[in-house]
């Protein structure tokens, strides 16, 4: 199985692939230098609030960014859970195609 990368992981990338530092960052999205840190070292999580701010300050998909950080929006989690079967059978589906069937 693949190491997936983690939220931390992906916004450092982002904000290195755009040469920005970590206090242009947290100004930009209204938070300190501290939490941007801690959050870019997987050492604290960060809320959905701030995901939303890095996600439009960074120009990425807000539910990619969800997705990476492993967490659901409400609605997607309703979504899902209205049709388990279907579910099921699609998250099936896409492991046997990675061959981890």
């Amino acid at each position: 199985m693949s190491q997936a990368e983690t939220i931390g992981q992906r916004i450092k990338r982002e904000r290195l692939n755009r040469r920005l530092t970590q206090r242009e960052l947290a100004d930009a999205v209204d938070v300190g230098v501290p939490h941007i840190s801690k959050v870019e070292a997987d050492r604290e999580r960060a809320g959905d609030t701030l995901l939303v701010r890095l996600a439009e300050f960074l120009d990425l998909d807000v539910d990619e960014l969800f997705v990476v950080a492993r967490r659901l929006p409400d609605e997607v989690a309703e979504d899902l859970a209205a049709d388990p079967r279907e579910t099921v059978a699609f998250f099936r589906r896409m492991r046997e195609s990675r061959g981890a069937g």
